[in-house]
């Protein structure tokens, strides 16, 4: 009995500490690959639910911004009303994080546009 309660807790203590990243599909010869592996280990980036990360496509003002809230570990959020996101976006959280700091702002209409792409 004795062992067996051994072998479990070193299971669950295995299972707690070891890291939970894995490659993604699209990054295996991408000159970020390293990057990409230590940024998702920090758990900044999560990439998409098909294991992919896209490394070569361009974010939208929501990714960016989801990357700099994770960065900063920001976790209140604004109560201010922006017209072009709703709470089934899954993105709404994250940037009502971002317009409470002042990382983002609206246009003159209030518009945060969180589908566009960045520009530098």
């Amino acid at each position: 009995m004795k062992k067996i309660n051994i072998f479990i807790i070193s299971i669950l203590i295995i299972t707690v500490y070891a890291k939970t990243s894995f490659a993604f599909t699209d990054t295996d010869s991408h000159w970020s690959k390293d990057t990409v592996l230590k940024m998702q280990d920090s758990k900044i980036i999560t990439g998409y639910e098909d294991d992919t990360f896209r490394p070569d496509d361009c974010m939208t003002r929501a990714e960016f911004v989801t990357v700099i809230n994770r960065m900063l570990d920001l976790e209140e959020e604004s109560s201010k009303y922006i017209p072009d996101i709703n709470r089934s976006d899954w993105y709404y959280s994250e940037i009502r994080k971002a317009v409470k700091v002042g990382i983002i702002e609206g246009d003159l209409d209030g518009m945060i546009h969180p589908e566009d792409k960045i520009t530098r």
